[in-house]
């Protein structure tokens, strides 16, 4: 399959099918292997996963910005001795005609019941870095899932076409014993009636015994390209697997263009896109840990029944609601944030130089590539 059907396939979308398993040889051509292995390879399986939390984060930033209600309820019985343990009470008691046993303090049972509601009304601009952050990280995973998913694509391209390759490594040492066991049987035939020698036979004889090395060799070349095969498309390593016939026969070489052209699409790939994304993720990190200076305005209300007699749960005499606005605001936190901006401004500046690392090492390679293909 040619670079571009590489790319074709690694992009077309998975049926909904799975792989036959157990004792079922499962038989692939290139385009069935590259789906198989997107739909099933642990590797892409873990990346979506990461996909999926980054996701389930935006929607718990996203609630930040959206009004918290809870009901509360409660039934508490007490005993309060606090006005007996008043400094003032003494005087209270050595008042004329004061009973001090009528403050005696007696156990009673209250009953509550509210809802309340808290909204954000300024955050300082931490709910949008926060927000706009997640955005371009999940950006940055979607682009690196895209690198797996060609990774993955291409080890099941090249694990299709190594056991083609070792099956006709078999063939061509089974085309050869049968022509070392001709041969074997002419020399036997001449030396019988007279015309070979006995020199010829045995040299014929350790040609034909040289041959079980070499096939021993690919017969675990095999094994293991099947093994490998399995592994590239997410299966148990020794799941029965085969590929389609005349698959050697089917491949073609397209012509590469200039390596400069090449060179210029490098910019294109998504692991370095990935980590152009991942410097938009820091400085946006950047940004939210600076916003945490910042004052924050929040208005909290609650609305409910406050009683000692549960008969006055629904009378409106017993009503009792709160509302206010709060400001909270962080003077002094032991140049904590300018600590964390300065590990986050640290850490952008590692993206680019491995961003630059990374492109420098994949124009190397391609360069090797380009003239190993030619």
């Amino acid at each position: 399959m040619c670079a571009a059907g590489l790319v074709m396939a690694a992009a077309a979308p998975a049926r909904a099918e799975t792989a036959p398993s157990g004792t079922e040889t499962l038989v692939v051509d290139p385009a069935r292997a590259v789906e198989i292995a997107l739909r099933s390879h642990p590797r892409l399986a873990e990346v979506r996963a990461r996909e999926a939390q980054t996701r389930a984060r935006r929607r718990q930033a996203l609630a930040e910005a959206f009004p918290r209600i809870r009901a509360e309820a409660s039934a508490v019985r007490r005993r309060d001795p606090g006005l007996l343990n008043s400094p003032n009470f003494e005087d209270l008691a050595d008042a004329p005609g004061f009973d001090p046993s009528f403050l005696r303090p007696i156990p009673v049972t209250g009953y509550d019941y509210a809802l309340k509601l808290e909204q954000t009304l300024y955050g300082g601009g931490r709910i949008a870095a926060g927000l706009a952050a997640l955005d371009r990280d999940l950006t940055r995973q979607e682009l690196e899932r895209r690198a797996v998913e060609l990774e993955v694509a291409r080890a099941a391209l090249v694990a299709c076409y190594d056991v083609a390759m070792a099956d006709a490594r078999l063939e061509v040492l089974r085309a050869e014993r049968a022509s070392r066991e001709r041969q074997l049987q002419q020399a036997r035939d001449l030396l019988d009636v007279g015309k070979g020698t006995r020199l010829q036979w045995l040299q014929a004889r350790a040609g034909l015994a040289g041959l079980r090395p070499r096939e021993i060799a690919a017969e675990e070349a095999r094994s293991a390209a099947r093994v490998t095969l399995n592994a590239a498309l997410g299966r148990p390593p020794m799941a029965p697997i085969d590929v389609a016939p005349g698959l050697l026969e089917s491949a073609r070489l397209d012509p590469l263009p200039p390596v400069g052209e090449l060179l210029a699409l490098l910019a294109r790939r998504p692991d370095l896109r990935a980590l152009d994304v991942q410097r938009q993720v820091l400085q946006l990190q950047q940004r939210l840990t600076r916003a945490e200076a910042r004052p924050s305005l929040r208005f909290a209300g609650s609305l409910g029944i406050s009683t000692i007699d549960p008969r006055n749960l629904t009378d409106g005499d017993f009503s009792s609601w709160d509302a206010g606005v709060y400001v909270e605001w962080s003077l002094y936190d032991g140049a904590r944030r300018r600590a964390r901006v300065d590990e986050l401004a640290a850490a952008e500046r590692e993206s680019l130089h491995r961003r630059e690392t990374l492109a420098s090492q994949l124009a190397e390679r391609l360069a090797r590539a380009v003239a190993d293909y030619r």
